[in-house]
């Protein structure tokens, strides 16, 4: 027995339980991709929130992105705009590869292995780009960007 995405009927994985994760275990590959789907809709909304809130409270954003940048930026460096049911996918797919190693591989070391939409061509979420970054280089871009626009709401508060 093979579960299917909610959305797309298509195999999910080829395992019927997860028996060995330490977060997912006795845990249905359905289960547990509507389980990321609601938490990554969650965390979208939030980090949505903090963005929009970001004006003189920067402290209180970076507390709140930087979390969650931490968590799913390793499988998507866009997903606070991504649909949260593609990324479901793409995080259940990188559960699956976990509790296959038996290991707690970060999302950035499994990305290769991880597949991109089933048609291959360039959509919104997934756009093609011609120039590629490493994961490092782009979160480092991400936080100077960040920290440059806290240095400059703080110096607009400052003058």
């Amino acid at each position: 027995m093979t579960d299917t995405a909610p959305t797309t009927g298509a195999p999910v994985s080829d395992i019927t339980v997860f028996v060995w994760h330490p977060e997912f275990a006795g845990r249905t590959p359905a289960q547990v991709q509507e389980s990321l789907r609601e938490t990554i809709a969650s965390d979208q909304r939030a980090y949505a929130l903090a963005m929009e809130a970001a004006d003189g409270r920067e402290a209180e954003v970076l507390a709140t992105i930087v979390p969650l940048e931490r968590r799913w930026g390793g499988l998507s460096m866009d997903w606070a705009t991504v649909s949260p049911d593609d990324l479901a996918r793409v995080a259940l797919e990188a559960e699956v590869i976990r509790e296959r190693t038996q290991q707690m591989t970060p999302y950035s070391a499994l990305r290769p292995d991880l597949a991109k939409p089933d048609d291959g061509a360039a959509t919104a979420d997934y756009p093609e780009r011609s120039i590629r970054l490493t994961d490092s280089t782009a979160r480092l871009i991400v936080l100077l960007l960040v920290l440059g626009l806290a240095a400059i709401f703080i110096l607009r508060v400052l003058v």
